[in-house]
């Protein structure tokens, strides 16, 4: 399994342990993102496998970096769309602290 696949299963997983969350979901790992509208009246949260790179540091050492999509995606439905935004903005936030919290181990 290549280790962006990796990583981006190890954050799906990390984010179904934490459960302090504003809004219950259940991340899932995709590579292919695709919902149905009626799917979407519940959050949907998916991990996705982005990019692999290697960055030179110097001339004899590398930093390698693997880069994951999160994605949130839910029907408004009978909210307002800024009431939507501030409640999958709040669970953005929530997520982004997690994952800065939770320190990086490259398989």
């Amino acid at each position: 399994m290549s280790t962006v696949t990796t990583v981006a299963k190890a954050v799906a997983a990390e984010l179904n342990r934490h459960s302090g969350f504003s809004i219950p979901f259940k991340a899932a790992f995709t590579v292919k993102p695709s919902f149905d509208l009626a799917e979407l009246d519940t959050i949907r949260v998916v991990v996705v496998p982005k990019s692999y790179e290697i960055a030179q540091i110097t001339r004899a050492s590398s930093k390698y970096i693997a880069t994951v999509d999160v994605g949130i995606m839910q029907r408004i439905g009978r909210m307002s769309p800024e009431e939507a935004v501030d409640k999958l903005g709040d669970l953005v936030e929530e997520i982004i602290h997690l994952v800065d919290a939770v320190p990086a181990h490259l398989p």
